[in-house]
């Protein structure tokens, strides 16, 4: 059978046509006869188009995919819905070839699966995504018939959601990034009695009612308890018990709205145990055999008031209060007492709102103590055997530290006319007072005394040295200046009476702890009589000794008018050389009294001798030395029989008048030195 090829477009009806033994036919198109944009083309290789008023509807590519409505098929579909056909596809089934098989709905409409019967989504054995705008969000998979519900997108949640009466809540959200915890917004609720929650791997804790009590069992491991808020247990009326193997060791109890904590086992203790760095101390033990004495590990912390019994007791260490604020110590108008061993040593008490502090052992004193470089110091002692004498360690300040070695610095930045000054008054003293004050425009130190506001210097210590009393302007190291005419500037005056009593001036020296008084100037009530004698004192003896009447006295005006020149020297000694107490033993025999050896020329003396003591001075008179040395007796009773200088002119001797022993021991000899020199006379 021989073939014809016929090629071109067919229009036309194909009943006017004899295609017998016509072979293959090769067309552009086909239209109707009068609809010629109706029609099937062939645009190109192993492509067939279907249009309708001119636009095309339908089109079956190269590869397989069928298109409705759509202008530019992607390669890869199988089937394209264009619902308005402006080039969007409304409908996109992708190939299967490459594992994207999908159902696209892109328009602004919804996609509704609508079944008679139940609609059957089944992925052969894969998983079933869900994505928004081509990013993954969920899954669902089933392995070993169980079924996974993932959220894709990492650390987002997987939120379920319900209708509440026309409100959207939040049922249960299963955090992503909190591992997948779940968050049920309401409760979560097991109906029957036999039903348990049931949590971990193995089902290691229940949860669960069993119609009377409710039961949380953990077969394994702790039990945590994990809130962001506050953990609230209800009892209703009863009490929360604490088991250990079904003992109970414990309990919180409720008591007229009292919180009770109660220890259920004989004599055992209340224990409070934290966690310090790693380890585990005991924080408080509360003793029940020994009537719930609290021991404290450590520090006891309270933001408000600590009441306690009569007393606290700490049998050893110390007890330590650390506050970040005050320390507050409230008597309530009564006085705090501290105590030793039992025995009140200091108190502080509150009278008349005075701060009084106390030093409560008899002639016990109180001392202010410091830390300097690790030494403890005594800054101040209050003296209480010295009715409250304050004693300080070192220096004091007033203004400012204290300068170089000085005790007490009185220091100011002020230019007033008294900028440093000490004040001394009484409540009584009103507008009066004396004061001590460095004057500042010439520096000098003033004593003196303010009267109704208006300063009066009375004591000028000046810058240069010198010392003025009633001037300003001392002239000299001392300068005293009188008032007015017949006024005495320099007085010295004692209460002398007509016993020997004495006042005056000294001068001397002083030793680390003796002052030595070589010289003085006073005058002296006598025996009987109450005008004084006159005396100047001028020792020249050892270095150690003072200046005084007995042995020392150099001049003298008496109150008779009568003028002394030197001092006695000896009073009732007696001579050198005697045995058994006696002067002397017989008659002839002389004795040597005194060294005078190393006198100079002019020395005079008068001696008064007892010889026998019987009769008071016998014998007396004068001995003197010229020029060349030579001594001279001038006695003017028993001439010549009792005294005399050796031949040496060394010593004075003294004798016996007669040949009787002298027995009264009580016999004296004086020698009194005068002054002057050669033969002056003296009355």
């Amino acid at each position: 059978m021989a073939y014809t090829k016929v090629t071109g477009a067919l229009v036309g009806s194909l009943s006017d046509l004899d295609l017998t033994n016509v072979g293959d036919i090769q067309l552009d198109s086909i239209s109707g006869d009068s609809d010629t944009n109706t029609s099937i083309t062939f645009p190109g290789s192993d492509v067939m188009v279907f249009d309708t008023g001119g636009t095309e509807r339908l089109r079956i590519n190269s590869s397989g995919s069928v298109i409705l409505n759509h202008a530019n098929p992607e390669a890869s579909s199988l089937l394209i819905l264009d619902k308005g056909g402006n080039g969007s596809a409304a409908l996109r089934f992708y190939n299967a070839a490459s594992n994207t098989a999908a159902l696209t709905l892109n328009s602004d409409e919804n996609l509704v699966l609508e079944a008679t019967n139940d609609i059957i989504i089944d992925s052969g054995g894969q998983n079933v995504y869900f994505e928004d705008d081509g990013t993954r969000f969920m899954s669902i998979s089933q392995v070993s018939s169980d079924v996974y519900f993932g959220a894709e997108v990492s650390d987002k949640d997987m939120i379920f959601r319900v209708n509440d009466n026309g409100t959207t809540v939040t049922a249960l959200t299963l955090d992503g990034s909190d591992a997948g915890r779940a968050i049920f917004t309401g409760s979560v609720a097991l109906d029957s009695d036999s039903g348990q929650l049931q949590l971990g791997d193995d089902n290691d804790m229940q949860v669960y009612h069993n119609g009377s009590h409710g039961t949380i069992n953990v077969g394994t491991g702790n039990l945590g308890l994990d809130i962001a808020g506050d953990l609230s247990i209800d009892a209703d009326g009863g009490d929360i018990v604490f088991n250990d193997g079904g003992s109970e060791v414990g309990r919180f109890t409720n008591s007229s709205s009292d919180f009770v904590i109660k220890t259920a086992t004989s004599d055992k203790d209340t224990i409070f145990k934290g966690n310090d760095g790693g380890s585990v101390i005991t924080a408080l033990t509360l003793d029940m055999s020994e009537a719930g004495k609290a021991t404290f590990n450590s520090g006891v912390v309270t933001g408000g008031p600590l009441t306690l019994g009569d007393y606290i007791e700490k049998t050893s260490g110390n007890l330590t209060l650390d506050v970040a604020g005050n320390i507050i110590l409230d008597a309530d108008g009564a006085i705090w007492q501290f105590k030793d061993g039992g025995t009140e040593i200091f108190q502080i008490n509150s009278g008349s709102q005075n701060a009084n502090l106390k030093s409560t052992v008899q002639d016990k004193d109180i001392r202010l103590q410091g830390n300097d470089g690790g030494s403890t110091i005594t800054a101040l002692t209050l003296d209480m055997s010295e009715a409250g004498a304050a004693q300080f360690n070192s220096q004091i300040g007033v203004g400012a530290a204290p300068l170089q070695d000085a005790k007490l610095d009185l220091h100011t930045a002020g230019a007033t006319a008294k900028p440093l000054a000490i004040r001394i008054t009484n409540a009584a003293a009103t507008n009066y007072a004396w004061e001590i004050w460095r004057d500042n425009t010439d520096g000098d130190l003033r004593f003196g005394e303010e009267l109704g506001g208006t300063d009066t210097t009375r004591v000028t210590f000046e810058s240069g040295g010198n010392v003025g009393i009633g001037t300003t302007s001392p002239g000299a190291l001392l300068d005293i200046a009188g008032s007015a005419n017949n006024d005495y500037p320099l007085k010295i005056r004692g209460n002398i009476d007509n016993s020997g009593g004495y006042t005056g001036i000294v001068f001397g020296y002083e030793s680390d702890t003796t002052a030595y008084e070589k010289a003085a100037i006073h005058v002296e009530g006598t025996s009987g009589n109450v005008e004084p004698d006159f005396h100047i004192l001028l020792h020249d003896g050892a270095n150690n000794t003072n200046a005084t009447l007995a042995n020392a006295q150099k001049f003298s005006i008496l109150n008779d008018g009568h003028l002394y020149g030197e001092c006695l020297i000896n009073s009732n000694v007696n001579p050198t050389g005697e045995n058994s107490g006696k002067f002397w033993s017989t008659s002839g025999t002389w004795v040597n009294a005194w060294n005078v050896g190393s006198d100079p020329y002019g020395v005079r003396y008068f001696i008064e001798l007892d010889i026998q003591g019987l009769f008071g001075y016998t014998s007396y008179g004068f001995i003197y030395k010229d020029r060349n040395g030579r001594w001279f007796v001038d006695l003017q009773r028993q001439a010549g029989t009792n005294v005399q200088v050796d031949a040496s002119n060394t010593y004075i001797q003294v004798t016996q008048s007669s040949g009787a022993t002298q027995t009264n021991s009580a016999g004296n000899v004086k020698l009194t030195r005068l002054m002057g020199t050669g033969n002056t006379a003296v009355s």
